[in-house]
């Protein structure tokens, strides 16, 4: 699916579920990229990957750590860029190695570095809507692996 897919979330709720869907179809070294402003729902998308992933714990926002890791179906590290500055900063974190680790890596404020991610990932950005504290949420991807993901995700929640 070269279009992207623009889904407009209208409450809490609806974030996670499409975090869930997402969890549901991912695979061994996939790759999400979530942009978007402070608060606006990037790591309820994650809560919602790793629900999808039955990972038991609760996935929280890794701010002040930076990486947090969970088991489930899949391992899901769950990465935050929020206060990375420097591309030096991100070469001692690591994150050539999650890649290749076989999990799943879900990346808050990944326009911070984008380079040092697959072109074969699975980009969200989540912006506010003018409407009632709705969200709208646009998914895209170059890349055809995650075009079933797409499909389903419009399938699921595009009227």
């Amino acid at each position: 699916m070269k279009t992207p897919l623009i889904i407009t979330s209208e409450n809490l709720e609806t974030t996670i579920k499409i975090g869930i869907e997402i969890g549901k179809l991912v695979q061994p070294g996939d790759c999400i990229l979530l942009n978007g402003t402070l608060g606006v729902g990037k790591t309820q998308i994650v809560k919602g990957i790793g629900l999808g992933l039955n990972i038991l714990d609760v996935v929280s926002s890794p701010t002040f750590v930076i990486i947090k890791s969970y088991e489930g179906k899949f391992k899901l590290h769950h990465v935050d860029l929020y206060r990375i500055d420097k591309t030096q900063e991100l070469s001692q974190l690591g994150l050539y190695d999650l890649q290749l680790d076989g999990g799943i890596i879900a990346v808050e404020w990944a326009n911070k570095a984008f380079e040092e991610f697959p072109e074969e990932s699975l980009n969200i950005n989540i912006k506010y809507s003018n409407q009632n504290n709705t969200r709208k949420i646009t998914l895209s991807s170059s890349h055809q692996r995650y075009n079933k993901i797409l499909e389903k995700l419009k399938d699921n929640f595009i009227k």
